[in-house]
């Protein structure tokens, strides 16, 4: 990374009291590539092994499953993203999770879907289960809502007109 982005050199000439100017001529930057180009061959290019977390040919970006954080060195460090243990993909950059799985959502995955219930931080399959609302449902609500209650038991929360009870029974 430390050659990302350059765009000027600057060359301390001289120690001297009095500078002159000095000029440097015909000065090329090689920049290698994995494959054949049909140029000539990049001599003493280093090729990197990246440590887990990190891809690319200098290892400067996060790989599938990583996001860099502000913590570490210049640009940061590739942490493994934190999705609660729904999703291995983020965005490297921002690290909200893609592709939540198992009924949650959230930009960790952090929490249960419309319809579900549980404590999707656990991180496992069975986190969240399907609202146990027992009831006809009304033309405007087309998903059954509830809530984890005081005494931990699912709550269903919207019943149907004429219907009460925990699970709308």
């Amino acid at each position: 990374m430390a050659l990302a982005d350059i765009d000027l050199f600057m060359i301390r000439a001289s120690y001297m009291d009095r500078p002159a100017e000095s000029r440097l001529s015909n000065i090329h930057m090689d920049v290698a590539v994995p494959h054949a180009t049909g140029l000539e061959r990049a001599e003493e290019v280093e090729e990197c092994t990246c440590p887990p977390g990190y891809r690319g040919p200098s290892c400067q970006d996060c790989d599938v499953g990583y996001a860099r954080t502000t913590s570490g060195l210049y640009l940061g460090t590739c942490e493994r993203c934190d999705c609660s243990g729904h999703s291995g993909e983020c965005d490297a950059e921002t690290g909200d999770c893609q592709n939540c799985q198992d009924n949650t959502e959230g930009t960790r995955c952090e929490r249960c879907q419309q319809g579900y219930y549980g404590d999707a931080r656990r991180g496992t399959p069975a986190d969240c289960k399907p609202c146990p609302c027992h009831r006809p449902y009304a033309t405007s609500q087309t998903t059954k809502t509830c809530f984890l209650d005081t005494d931990g038991q699912p709550t269903c929360d919207a019943c149907t007109t004429g219907y009460m009870g925990r699970q709308c029974q």
